[in-house]
């Protein structure tokens, strides 16, 4: 049987780092005029509120992959790959943010639409 493209782009896309993916959509993020920010290692360069003496987590685990913003919008984005999951730290932080949310590889249509 043969596949379609839209098989075949799936089985590429299925192949894409984070590093990858995250290099692409800075790329897509910088033609739309959006500002970005990424911390490399949040847990080594940040402090917040809560530590591991006072609760059980540290508030720089889980911190979204990505800070973007463009005229008045901010948007929080966690990158994983198609397979990756997310850790309860960063649940939380999902649960926290205001327009949060998780991109994949395969989310690129949705990624194209929100960052034109």
């Amino acid at each position: 049987m043969a596949r379609s493209t839209s098989d075949g782009r799936r089985i590429l896309l299925h192949a894409v780092t984070e590093p990858e993916f995250q290099d692409w959509v800075l790329r897509v993020a910088e033609r739309g005029g959006w500002c970005a920010f990424h911390i490399l290692r949040s847990d080594d360069v940040t402090m917040g509120v809560h530590t591991l003496r006072n609760s059980d987590h540290l508030d720089s685990h889980g911190w979204p992959d990505l800070v973007l913003a463009r005229d008045g919008v901010v948007l929080y984005r966690e990158l994983k790959t198609d397979d990756g999951r997310l850790s309860r730290h960063q649940k939380r932080w999902g649960r926290t943010l205001p327009n949060w949310d998780v991109w994949r590889p395969s989310d690129e249509e949705r990624i194209l639409a929100e960052l034109e």
